[in-house]
């Protein structure tokens, strides 16, 4: 991608919003938010004649920590790895163990990213830049490592000569920026992922070598600096058949980028792409010139689809197994708008809508159950039902549970105490709150009565199951008058049944609506 195209942005709905960070970072200008989902499909196939054993099969996932312009909403992974690894760089990687594999047969693992991206530009008066002093935190990112020969006479000298006298590390910077974009030649050749050291002395190199060079030319001078990799989706150059598939999905295999962060102080990192010039041809003779777009900018017309930190691509996937030889076959693909859900068990249930809406707030913990699992038909337990409304309110620490059977080390002892406390819940004669025990759906009518202060409406349901004299009649009534719950078919409510995940969801996401 050597060249810079005029680009014009077809098809797409612009989100007019921020990202968490904005309010972090003054010197940041948002705009233009892109939803998209990251797809990425890893087929394991047993292609030999025998069966295959104890299959294990470990794939890079994003980084938690994204950079300023992306924002990870959801992660769906189907299905749940065995186990997630975290190394001492952050990076993740899941893990799936699979028992065996008949000849012929192939499992699909799916990983989804719903995403925000954004355009942005930098508040930067060049003039308050001091020389920077490197935090403990950063000494990593001035440190040589492969591929990133910092140490190296050659580079350091390249470096020095480009800087010349300048000592203002963001001016420094963008000379670098331009010393190494006029060196590099864009080539997909014998010099391709070579390393800094290889693209300095050949002049030529892809994406990952022009990134490499200014990395490392960069922390020569003291500048923190970093790879970033992914994929860089430019719209009007990547919405045609070339790319698109059956589905409408933009084919990223051969979208693959690398692209460089430096970081200043009382800035933050500052993203730079340097594999880009423009090019005028006049008669025999070609002109480059430096494309200052690509500097301290993300313009609306490209956006980068950030996977992780460093050299390693998305598809650097491992496995081993006994008894046959397998295939993998790994595919990118990026759809419009968000296509993941957060727990593997919600898709296309009734209670979905109702679960996503609390998901998405944004002051509200929604928890599963493990292993990529909202447990939406599971029984609710008195404690979950507890803690998911102490989240809304905020759990108090200061008040203790008195509760006979609530353990100071209990999961929900915290959340337990600022319920008692508050008066919402007063567990049962014997002094126990029961905390395993499911929720009844009366006992839920209290609770949800109690807790949000709810006084009957105008609606009135009589149900075929409730007496008068029932002790949660008033409770009830108030949940149905205000539409929270209006029974079933048959006009009963059934009281003493149990309350499953999805129906508290559904309950919940009513009240808070």
């Amino acid at each position: 991608m050597p060249k810079k195209i005029f680009l014009f942005i077809m098809g797409l709905i612009l989100l007019m919003s921020v990202p968490a960070s904005a309010a972090d970072n003054a010197h940041i200008n948002y705009n233009n938010e892109w939803v998209y989902t990251l797809n990425h499909e890893i087929k394991v196939s047993n292609n030999g004649k025998l069966t295959a054993f104890d299959i294990t099969v470990s794939v890079p996932l994003m980084d938690e920590t994204t950079p300023d312009y992306i924002n990870l909403q959801i992660e769906q992974l189907s299905p749940w790895p065995s186990k997630i690894k975290v190394d001492k760089n952050g990076h993740r990687e899941a893990v799936y163990y699979i028992d065996s594999l008949a000849a012929g047969q192939s499992v699909t693992i799916i990983q989804k990213h719903a995403l925000s991206t954004y355009s942005i530009s930098y508040n930067i008066d060049t003039s308050a830049i001091n020389i920077l002093q490197p935090s403990e935190t950063l000494s990593k990112y001035l440190e040589p490592e492969t591929g990133i020969e910092s140490d190296n006479k050659q580079i350091i000298s390249f470096a020095k000569q480009a800087v010349g006298s300048e000592t203002n590390p963001y001016l420094m910077a963008k000379k670098l920026f331009s010393a190494v974009n006029l060196h590099m030649t864009y080539a997909n050749d014998e010099n391709a992922n070579k390393g800094a050291l290889n693209a300095l002395l050949s002049g030529r190199g892809v994406c990952e070598d022009y990134s490499e060079l200014l990395v490392a030319c960069l922390r020569t001078q003291g500048i923190p600096a970093r790879l970033l990799s992914g994929y860089l989706y430019i719209p009007s150059e990547h919405l045609n058949n070339d790319y698109i598939d059956d589905q409408g999905r933009v084919m990223l295999n051969t979208l693959r980028h690398t692209w460089v962060e430096f970081y200043i102080k009382d800035i933050g990192w500052i993203v730079c792409d340097p594999t880009f010039t423009y090019s005028f041809t006049v008669g025999d003779q070609t002109n480059r010139y430096i494309d200052w777009d690509y500097f301290a900018n993300v313009s609306s017309e490209r956006r980068y689809i950030f996977y992780r930190q460093g050299q390693e691509s998305p598809d650097t996937i491992s496995y081993s197994s006994y008894g046959s030889d397998l295939a993998i076959d790994f595919t990118a693909s990026l759809s419009f708008g968000s296509d993941a859900v957060p727990f593997n068990d919600i898709e296309g249930h009734w209670a979905e809508s109702s679960i996503m809406y609390l998901y998405n707030l944004p002051n509200l913990t929604i928890n599963g159950v493990g292993d990529g699992l909202f447990g939406v038909d599971n029984k609710l337990t008195r404690a979950q039902l507890v803690a998911m409304l102490s989240r809304i309110k905020g759990v108090d620490s200061s008040f203790s549970s008195t509760f006979t059977d609530v353990s100071t080390n209990h999961w929900a002892y915290d959340a337990i105490g600022v319920a008692q406390a508050a008066g919402w819940v007063k567990g049962y004669p014997d002094g126990s709150f029961r905390p395993d025990n499911p929720v009844t759906r009366a006992e839920l009518a209290q609770i949800l009565v109690n807790y949000f202060q709810l006084s009957k409406g105008i609606n009135k349901y009589n149900f075929t199951d409730i007496s008068d004299n029932y002790w949660a009649t008033n409770v009830i009534d108030i949940l149905a008058s205000q539409g929270i719950c209006q029974g079933y078919p048959d006009r009963s409510y059934r009281p003493n049944s149990n309350v499953t995940r999805g129906e508290f969801a559904a309950m919940l996401a009513r009240l808070l609506q």
